[in-house]
């Protein structure tokens, strides 16, 4: 099985973007460059990951950090929601009331997942960039 300290890097270009079988004589494989091989082959890495014992573990860490500070925006989204017509909003006396609480809960949900999406996304075009001189 893969060490749950070790990151694994492409022998070819460098990239931290790689497959890597989780079988001894496995293989592996740069979304990078497109180099494949033996897993051998890759580059590893020692690395200190807080007390995280796998790689799912370290996307939770991230994907639960991300989440909090989008939470710290919901009054600001769910504003931006109201102005644009996404989710509908009552005057009653001093306060205003969202229709449907709901509603708001999936769009910010949304919101969330496309901007970690595209962080993710980002990060892999930025190393075939950097892989391929771009």
């Amino acid at each position: 099985m893969i060490e749950a300290d070790t990151m694994f890097v492409c022998a070819n270009c460098g990239s931290p973007s790689v497959e890597v079988s989780a079988l001894v004589g496995g293989g592996g494989s740069c979304k990078a460059c497109g180099w494949s091989g033996s897993r051998e082959e890759l580059v590893s890495i020692p690395v200190r990951r807080d007390g995280l014992a796998d790689g799912d573990q370290v996307f939770v860490a991230m994907y639960n950090n991300f989440r909090k500070i989008f939470s710290a925006s919901a009054l600001p989204l769910t504003r931006f929601l109201v102005k644009w017509g996404f989710v509908s909003a009552v005057q009653r006396g001093m306060k205003v009331e969202i229709e449907d609480p709901k509603l708001v809960v999936r769009y910010i949900n949304a919101l969330f997942q496309g901007a970690l999406r595209s962080v993710l996304e980002t990060r892999e075009a930025l190393e075939k960039e950097r892989v391929n001189g771009g």
